[in-house]
């Protein structure tokens, strides 16, 4: 005889095909516990969970009267009840929904080969796995007296929730691959009634509307989005949203020959109209460093390279760097999907991901996660839904200001090993110390010669960078005139390894980057006590503190006057 459990929607029992009435709601609660733990708990601790309010004399002799009531509408052979320890029979013939959903999409991620692969066998079992979904996880059933129960209950329904996600993006990702429109809409659409107001998935389904040569079904749906975001959340679409829009509008959308891209698993290339950018954008042109930005360019591009570091002192463009290659990288694939020259690398995404005001390892995971824009669901710690989530990505990780957080390196070890298309360009004060790392270190910046001919200066990073921030700072500046100055000025400031980055005038520092650059005792105070020439203004008036200081990195032995520079005499004092 066997018993058959359904738990997805309200809970129902069959018991030799025919149905089973449970009218005690509390022997139902405690077969379905039993049933999806599958382990032996203690009388002491289900009296407790399911009478929290009764002593615990009371709660089991309750727990007694249930089992013994659940045993006879089910039968002996279901329940094992011993002394202290009660469970399902291990030789119990009990069929459960979950527990055959669980196991489709354990084969289906055995079965996985690549994103962009069509396996009959993998497509089978995602979806035997969503048609055995028929609704959430005891759907409309609940016991008020049992708060701790509910949650579990909450935890297993969020979980499994988000396990029926992930199998939908899959499935619609594969259906896109084979230009599946029809089948590919209706997974889609199971997949946006999880959560109406989860902007990606409200692209996806505009992107396959589009795709699939309906493009009024797919403004239709942007429409719909916008309606429910005002709605339920007083908020505008993103952006992104916005500008998948005007693409679809203005037809600039890839026509029925290409497949639709998809958010998170891709299978094709987001058009560069609407292509989600993760890096943090920069105001100012990039000056400098062609050598080391090819560099990390070609070893990023290398196979064997899964983790580089740019390691190097504060202030000499660590970031800035990491940001430029990053750039380039998202040029080169929109490049490769306009000319359709194959799979570009990197085609999962490239994120930028801050760590300087995260202060603790244990941070590093939501910090990444938020930057993914990832959600945290269920019981399973947030570290291994990490890793599940990179797992089959290809993309790339810009990790920023890693040196105060080295003893969380092992998350990345355990990145680099469950995502094997994931790199990870790192900036660092200090190396990551692991065995896959590769190393970038960053030097000061190339100086002009001290007595420079013809063409060094033009040459030279440092002055480049300077004549950039100056022409901001003073109008109607000529580097030409002052030659010399900039050259005196840029060789003294990056002999102590100090980038030439001079912020605007009026600028102040934040109370962080003060205490910073006062713990270094490097540093020294000049105070203008003279008229400056308008060289000297361009590198000292954009302070960091306050207007009219400035910071300037030189030996505590420096005499305190820049004579040779025409500034004027200045007053020194450490700070």
């Amino acid at each position: 005889m066997q018993l058959q459990l359904y738990l997805f929607g309200p809970p129902r029992i069959l018991r030799s095909g025919a149905p089973l009435d449970l009218s005690l709601r509390k022997a139902l609660a405690l077969l379905a516990y039993l049933a999806v733990t599958r382990q032996a708990h203690s009388r002491d601790a289900l009296a407790t969970l399911f009478w929290p309010d009764k002593d615990q004399q009371a709660a089991r002799a309750n727990l007694r009267r249930t089992l013994y009531d659940l045993s006879q509408m089910v039968g002996d052979h279901v329940i094992e009840s011993a002394a202290e320890l009660v469970a399902i029979h291990a030789k119990a013939v009990l069929g459960l929904d979950i527990e055959f959903f669980q196991r489709h999409i354990a084969d289906a991620q055995a079965a996985e080969t690549s994103q962009d692969t069509f396996d009959e066998s993998r497509m089978a079992h995602l979806l035997a796995a969503v048609e055995l979904y028929t609704a959430d996880f005891m759907a409309g059933f609940s016991l008020a007296d049992c708060p701790e129960y509910d949650d579990w209950q909450y935890f297993q329904r969020e979980e499994l929730r988000r396990a029926f996600a992930h199998a939908l993006e899959e499935i619609v990702a594969l259906y896109t691959g084979q230009t599946n429109w029809t089948e590919a809409l209706r997974h889609a659409r199971r997949w946006l009634a999880l959560d109406p107001l989860e902007e990606r998935t409200q692209r996806q389904v505009m992107q396959l509307y589009a795709q699939a040569g309906q493009p009024a079904a797919a403004l239709r749906q942007y429409e719909e989005c916008v309606r429910l975001l005002a709605q339920e959340l007083d908020a505008p679409p993103d952006n992104e949203t916005t500008a998948l829009y005007e693409a679809i509008r203005t037809r600039r959308f890839p026509g029925r020959d290409k497949p639709a891209p998809i958010f998170g698993v891709t299978a094709g290339v987001m058009p560069a109209a609407f292509a989600p950018v993760h890096l943090p954008t920069q105001t100012t042109p990039f000056v400098g460093r062609r050598q080391e930005l090819a560099e990390l360019l070609r070893r990023l591009h290398t196979p064997d390279c899964r983790l580089l570091t740019i390691v190097g002192p504060g202030g000499m463009g660590k970031t800035r760097l990491a940001i430029e290659a990053a750039q380039t990288l998202l040029k080169e694939r929109e490049l490769e999907a306009t000319q359709d020259t194959g799979q570009p690398q990197f085609k999962n995404g490239v994120y930028f991901v801050p760590l300087q005001p995260v202060n603790a390892p244990s941070r590093i995971v939501p910090a990444i996660a938020e930057a993914l824009g990832l959600q945290f669901y269920g019981n399973e710690p947030p570290q291994r839904q990490l890793l599940n989530f990179l797992h089959g990505k290809e993309s790339l990780l810009v990790l920023d200001n890693f040196e105060h957080l080295l003893d969380g390196a092992g998350l990345i070890a355990d990145i680099l090993a469950a995502a094997p298309g994931v790199k990870l360009l790192v900036t660092s004060r200090e190396a990551l110390k692991l065995q896959e790392e590769w190393f970038h270190p960053l030097a000061g910046m190339r100086l002009p010669p001290a007595t420079p001919g013809p063409g060094a200066v033009d040459a030279s990073d440092a002055v480049a960078l300077f004549v950039q921030t100056a022409r901001r700072a003073v109008t109607g500046f000529e580097p030409s005139v002052q030659q010399g100055e900039i050259v005196r000025i840029c060789r003294m400031v990056a002999a102590c390894r100090w980038r030439l980055n001079w912020q605007l005038p009026g600028s102040s520092c934040s109370p962080v980057r003060r205490s910073q650059t006062r713990s270094s005792a490097a540093w020294t105070f000049l105070s203008p006590v003279t008229t400056m020439c308008p060289c000297a203004t361009a590198a000292c008036a954009p302070c960091w503190i306050t207007p009219g200081n400035c910071w300037v990195r030189k030996p505590r032995s420096y005499c305190g006057v820049f004579p040779s520079f025409g500034v004027g005499s200045y007053k020194m004092r450490l700070p």
